[in-house]
């Protein structure tokens, strides 16, 4: 294993720090993009690719000796949560945060990336690629029809996430299904409102809203019973204004809907559009359905998740490995169902706020267990100098 000393690792901790100070919405990555496109010219790779499926930026190193091609990824946008910690590095924009550690993620593929510059890679090519909009489900599907991107070829590919709730110093895999899929579902009801005091002359949808509401909650269990795993959370719901002289005239749910798999998911959003429009067509409504962030399934295969067991024993690093798949999705997926690979969990502690909390920020002290994986990686497909 190639050797990471702790200049490099306190270096790496200043940069996490940075990017989390400057986090940024999916879609609105420019300043954290240039950022790391400062970082990746430091490097010297072959190639930089800037620009790419919206904000992204690669950085390409080429062997010119004929080999596997390698990509590494990491995400650069942050979420639309406020920063209630304090902190030294706070995120200066406000109502927007790195509590999914995506600041972490970019710090370690930062550090992978230096390693590969100064040690050489042996042979083939590695593409250190900063993924846009992974929050959003809109990331990777933008990189993969990016012909610039196309043209590089990956024959691998590997992410990683960290994980609160698992011992620190710990590697989480599963072959095959890692994350589930997922999609975000909007149901627009309209009728028309009327003065509340004669609610008869109204057609609010007040009794499809709230039976909706109970039926989305239900179905899953309906559609695929207790063998195959499917959830709808509703997330948001609106009716009518705030008018107490007016009856409501529209409403609004939203939802998500999760599976382990695509077939699945394409059956419980076929009688989710089926039950809106019929609840709605019975009370006299119109309705929209509509839907947004639609992740794939992750799946991992199985000879790579093999391959980082590996590198992980040679780290000393605690295995788990994990029965289920997450309920959680990440646009990894688009990659991996191109390309061999995988994505991995990295244990940020079990005391550890959860992702998405406004109490969480990336441990640093994951830095250098990330970059030791994602430099292992890259000496078993590419091979590094000393």
């Amino acid at each position: 294993m190639i050797e990471i000393d702790q200049n490099h690792i306190t270096y790496l901790t200043n940069i996490r720090h940075q990017l989390h100070s400057m986090a940024e919405l999916s879609g609105y990555e420019k300043n954290t993009a240039a950022f790391i496109q400062g970082l990746m010219e430091q490097c010297h790779p072959d190639e930089i690719i800037a620009n790419l499926g919206g904000d992204g930026i690669a950085a390409v190193f080429d062997s010119k000796i004929p080999g596997p091609t390698l990509l590494l990824r990491a995400e650069l946008d942050a979420l639309p949560i406020r920063e209630t910690i304090t902190l030294d590095y706070a995120s200066k924009n406000s109502g927007v945060s790195h509590k999914c550690g995506h600041d972490g993620h970019m710090a370690i593929l930062v550090g992978a990336a230096n390693l590969a510059a100064k040690h050489k890679i042996q042979k083939g090519k590695l593409i250190v690629l900063f993924q846009p909009a992974e929050e959003t489900g809109q990331g990777a599907t933008a990189i993969m029809n990016d012909e610039r991107f196309t043209a590089l070829k990956p024959d691998y590919a590997f992410a990683l996430h960290n994980l609160p709730g698992y011992p620190k110093n710990s590697i989480i895999l599963r072959k095959g299904n890692f994350a589930a899929a997922s999609r975000g579902l909007i149901i627009r009801l309209k009728g028309h409102t009327s003065h509340a005091g004669h609610p008869e002359d109204a057609n609010a949808p007040t009794l499809a809203f709230s039976g909706l509401i109970k039926d989305l909650t239900a179905l899953p269990v309906s559609i695929s019973g207790f063998n195959e795993p499917a959830i709808i959370t509703v997330v948001h719901a609106r009716l009518g204004a705030v008018a107490f002289g007016t009856t409501p005239g529209d409403a609004e749910i939203l939802a998500t809907l999760r599976t382990y798999d695509n077939t699945l998911m394409q059956k419980l959003a076929d009688r989710v559009s089926i039950l809106a429009h019929e609840t709605a067509k019975a009370f006299g409504l119109e309705c929209e359905v509509a839907w947004t962030e639609v992740f794939d399934p992750t799946i991992n295969t199985a000879e790579e998740v093999e391959v980082l067991k590996e590198i992980s024993q040679k780290a000393g690093l605690e295995i788990i490995e994990k029965e289920r798949p997450f309920p959680w999705s990440e646009d990894f997926g688009t990659f991996t169902e191109a390309f061999k690979g995988a994505l991995f969990g990295i244990g940020a502690g079990l005391k550890t706020p959860q992702l998405h909390q406004e109490e969480y920020d990336f441990p640093d002290q994951l830095l250098p267990q990330g970059v030791e994986i994602f430099t292992g990686l890259i000496n078993h497909y590419l091979g590094l100098g000393s």
